[in-house]
């Protein structure tokens, strides 16, 4: 899903900004089979699921075959649904909240495993490692060092590793 802004906005100077758009997206397990699906976030009356579609066709005889999207709701544990940050890893993959990443070639070795968390009081995505004070924005920078997404590296999440980040079995 892409969320749209309310129109072209002018600032106090009479200046029109730009009109921003970002992917909205969301993953969770399904309750069925335990498996991540991702898409769009619904609530349910009778639980939370997740919208995605996925591609069929229709034998329509003679040898013709119809396209199409069929629409799939799967219902999911709500405790681990997880939402998209906007940012890709160094490998292209997605960055959802609850995701572990490792950073440490840029950052140092207090960076090898990381969990991505909402920071709710700055209403931006965090990166914290384990051991540190204080969260890090997911992009961020300073004079000495700029560390963007492309530097970070998805190893897991909280719910299927969280060993890696010193949770069960860790």
């Amino acid at each position: 899903m892409v969320i749209s802004g309310c129109g072209a906005m002018a600032n106090g100077n009479g200046v029109k900004l730009m009109e921003e758009k970002r992917l909205v997206l969301f993953k969770a397990k399904r309750i069925d089979n335990g498996e991540w699906v991702c898409g769009d976030l619904i609530h349910e009356p009778y639980g939370t699921v997740i919208q995605y579609y996925e591609d069929e066709t229709e034998d329509k005889g003679n040898y013709a075959k119809t396209a199409y999207k069929k629409r799939v709701k799967a219902t999911v544990d709500p405790e681990t649904v997880c939402q998209y940050t906007g940012w890709d890893d160094k490998n292209g993959n997605k960055i959802f909240e609850w995701d572990i990443v490792d950073c440490h070639k840029k950052r140092g070795a207090a960076f090898w495993m990381c969990k991505v968390a909402w920071n709710k009081e700055k209403a931006r995505f965090d990166v914290i490692t384990m051991g540190c004070a204080f969260p890090l924005f997911l992009e961020d920078s300073n004079s000495s060092i700029r560390v963007s997404s492309a530097d970070y590296e998805v190893v897991g999440n909280i719910f299927d590793n969280p060993e890696l980040i010193g949770g069960e079995d860790g």
